[in-house]
């Protein structure tokens, strides 16, 4: 960011990044010295988690396989399963569910 730059988190915090301690729906406005203000869209924080570990197990498993079947090919705008964000659950998202599979962040 630009020397000038000012930040507001919806924690509070006025730093340039924070540490979040608990999960949670996290956004940030970014004044600059113009001053133009940018707003960036609230994120969903999970800890602990792999972004495959829809059911929240603590591994990438079976039954989230199948909740992943379930959608495939549906369009699927900021839903977990859209691994690449590109709004809908398809092959891309299975290739990297694949790489995912078994492991766990404990």
């Amino acid at each position: 960011m630009p020397l000038g730059s000012s930040f507001l988190w919806s924690t509070g915090a006025v730093t340039s990044s924070i540490y979040v301690k608990s999960e949670g729906i996290y956004s940030v406005s970014i004044t600059n010295a113009s001053p133009c203000i940018i707003v960036a869209a609230p994120t969903l924080i999970h800890l602990n988690t792999r972004l495959s570990d829809f059911d929240r197990s603590g591994i990438t498993s079976v039954s989230d396989f199948l909740s992943m079947v379930a959608l495939f090919n549906l369009s699927c705008s900021n839903c977990p399963h859209d691994l690449n964000y590109d709004g809908v659950v398809n092959v891309s998202d299975f290739l990297f569910f694949v790489t995912e599979f078994g492991l766990s962040c404990n």
